[in-house]
């Protein structure tokens, strides 16, 4: 299963960073921390009916490198919801530690945060570094929908060719 979610990251890596890249100017991209997108597919639910949210969703991964950098965090987009998830210290997401979740939901128009919420992920490789092109989290992780445990691989935003 991680092939073919390291394969989805890959082409939306490929497809979709371009094209996000091109709205910012070189000067606004040299200053941001690198960010990673790709996929979160949820492994394992809080409650059963939950499991019609099992397909792959949208995201983000922005870790923690320099010190300077704001915290790590993951971005997910679902349907008609956003869901930002920040370590609540300093430190990349491998390990485990307590998260915020600030959800934003369309359907019932509402936005809720929620603090202390546990994961213990394993982080490949277990430091993110400026030059790493590939990352992968897997394990438990609570606040992405109904899921108890993600798995999920990103790609390395790069800037676009030169005109």
């Amino acid at each position: 299963m991680i092939r073919s979610v390291i394969a989805g990251a890959r082409a939306l890596g490929a497809a979709a960073c371009g094209a996000a890249l091109l709205l910012a100017g070189a000067p606004a991209r040299a200053q941001q921390p690198p960010i990673w997108d790709g996929i979160i597919v949820p492994t394992a639910f809080l409650d059963p009916s939950c499991a019609s949210f099992a397909e792959g969703w949208r995201a983000s991964y922005r870790p923690k490198i320099k010190a300077s950098d704001p915290r790590s965090s993951i971005v997910v987009w679902h349907e008609r919801n956003t869901i930002r998830v920040e370590k609540e210290t300093n430190g990349q997401f491998h390990g485990a530690g307590e998260s915020t979740v600030v959800a934003v939901q369309d359907f019932d128009n509402r936005v809720f945060t929620v603090t202390g919420q546990a994961f213990n992920l394993t982080q490949t490789p277990e430091v993110v570094g400026g030059n790493t092109v590939f990352v992968e989290l897997t394990g438990p992780m609570a606040g992405i929908m109904c899921a108890t445990a993600i798995r999920a691989a990103f790609v390395k935003r790069t800037d676009p060719p030169a005109p």
